[in-house]
């Protein structure tokens, strides 16, 4: 792993390194190349100079000269795959990401720091909700560092699988904290953070980053350059009670919000927004699983003052509880299979849960049958 101090010299804009900065560039250790990765060039290089194609499986793919660009020298660029993928993306409106957001490495300033500077840094290692303080280390910065503000995106220069970190920051630090020296950090300009946030853990954001920057190390030319689709005003709405209700904020969600969202018809022309299309039922799929999550700390939370009762032998209020849980859940169960609000208190929407319960049975016969009978028992 290539240390910090060396990545925050491989990141200056106009690298003019002095004697003391090469010194600390020598601390980069040298690449190991296992022995199948020697077998592997040697077995190309045979082919290119003699013609002789190699035993092992492989693909290959003929480009004309012209396409070829020698700041993309990597073979995943050049496959089918590939550029079926970027033929997606010009399908739909994408700006690349330095439009909507600025990038920054840590240091932002020539101004010295004195030796006893000691400030915590947020790593990809430590990218968890809410920010581990007590787990941070402590770095001493020569030069003065970017300080992270709630809002701000962090993403980890060094990739597995093809593969970005990212955090976002959504809460005001209640220390100084930047980040590690194989970070950047990401300040959305026009677009909400958690759009932005979600967007760069998606597919289309892996697989750009995979094609122009298949090594370990992810340059901020790579980030600037990310194609970003622009949100509609709902699309970020919800991204933000996404996020919230994925991550461990101050403010938590509601059941009835997040069955708002889930009520209103918010598809849209799939071929002519194919990645706004996709992204939406990605969004939509994380809210129902969260909203399953909530439910279940709600079902757990009430059973544990089922017992309560009948440990007292309070059974009127045991029961009592028992039919108010079964009505909630079937209710909201039934509201989401005909998209229909059954909680507001309007004349044309009332039923009962006997209703509910008969309903529910008819359109799971056979299978819901005996939950049917257990229902009406509890009713």
């Amino acid at each position: 792993m290539i240390p910090d101090e060396c990545m925050e010299l491989l990141n200056k804009k106009a690298p003019n390194y002095t004697e003391a900065e090469i010194d600390i560039l020598r601390k980069i250790p040298e690449p190991e190349y296992d022995q199948e990765l020697l077998e592997f060039l040697e077995a190309v290089k045979l082919w290119v100079e003699n013609n002789k194609k190699p035993e092992f499986e492989y693909f290959y793919t003929t480009i004309n000269r012209e396409e070829l660009s020698y700041e993309r020298l990597s073979a995943e660029f050049y496959t089918e795959e590939a550029r079926t993928f970027f033929k997606y993306i010009e399908n739909e409106k994408f700006v690349s990401l330095s439009t909507v957001a600025r990038v920054y490495s840590r240091s932002c300033g020539i101004e010295r720091m004195p030796k006893a500077y000691g400030v915590k840094q947020l790593s990809s290692m430590n990218f968890e909700y809410p920010i581990p303080y007590e787990k941070l280390k402590i770095c001493h910065p020569t030069q003065k560092v970017r300080l992270l503000e709630k809002g701000d995106i962090v993403i980890s220069s060094l990739h597995s699988d093809g593969k970005i970190r990212v955090y976002l920051v959504n809460k005001e630090p209640k220390e100084d904290i930047t980040v590690g020296g194989s970070c950047y950090i990401v300040k959305s300009q026009k677009v909400c953070p958690e759009y932005l946030y979600l967007y760069l853990q998606s597919e289309t954001a892996d697989k750009y980053i995979f094609y122009n920057s298949p090594f370990i190390q992810v340059t901020p030319s790579t980030i600037n350059e990310i194609p970003v689709s622009i949100p509609s005003d709902r699309m970020q709405e919800l991204a933000r009670l996404t996020f919230q209700a994925g991550h461990n904020t101050s403010q938590p969600i509601q059941i009835d919000r997040m069955n708002e969202f889930l009520r209103e018809d918010k598809s849209i022309n799939s071929e002519e927004h194919p990645f706004q299309s996709l992204m939406i039922k990605e969004l939509l799929g994380n809210i129902k699983m969260e909203k399953k999550d909530l439910i279940q700390k709600l079902l757990s939370d009430d059973a544990k003052e089922l017992i309560s009762c009948l440990e007292v032998g309070a059974y009127k209020a045991c029961m009592i509880l028992c039919g108010s849980i079964l009505e909630t859940i079937l209710l909201d169960w039934l509201s989401e299979l005909e998209n229909t609000n059954y909680f507001v208190d309007d004349d044309k929407m009332q039923i009962n849960l006997y209703g509910v319960i008969r309903r529910l049975k008819e359109i799971y016969n056979p299978s819901w049958n005996s939950e049917a009978n257990a229902a009406h028992d509890i009713r």
